[in-house]
């Protein structure tokens, strides 16, 4: 990955939720977008946006891309933006398709209770 973003995944007993720093550009959009679609294929999916710092079109339209795949799959994709990345999904108009929260104790709860509505209840040893 690009040195302009880290990323990390946390995994949930219903979710996992995939956290972005830095930029988010031409140059490590697509990367980025890849590497967010395999996380849909475990459940519901948070991603984490509060510490990115830039996000330009190509970064936008990977988050609708993604938002996308995650419908066709049945999945639900939330985000968490900090104000300078929700004003950037307010002019491109993504928060109208995408769920964008504040904070990222809201988001979890929505995944969670998506994921439970979209897989029924968890594993033995993981309520």
């Amino acid at each position: 990955m690009s040195d302009l973003v880290t990323m990390s995944v946390e995994h949930h007993p219903r979710h996992q939720v995939i956290t972005l720093r830095g930029e988010i550009d031409i140059s490590n959009s697509d990367e980025v977008l890849r590497r967010c679609r395999a996380g849909l294929h475990e459940g519901a999916v948070v991603v984490d946006l509060s510490g990115v710092e830039y996000l330009d079109s190509a970064g936008v339209r990977g988050l609708d891309e993604l938002h996308a795949q995650a419908g066709s799959l049945g999945r639900t994709l939330v985000l968490v933006a900090s104000p300078i990345v929700r004003r950037i999904l307010e002019l491109t108009a993504i928060d109208r398709t995408v769920v964008v929260y504040d904070t990222l104790f809201d988001a979890n709860q929505a995944a969670a209770g998506a994921a439970s509505l979209q897989s029924g209840p968890p594993p033995d040893g993981l309520t």
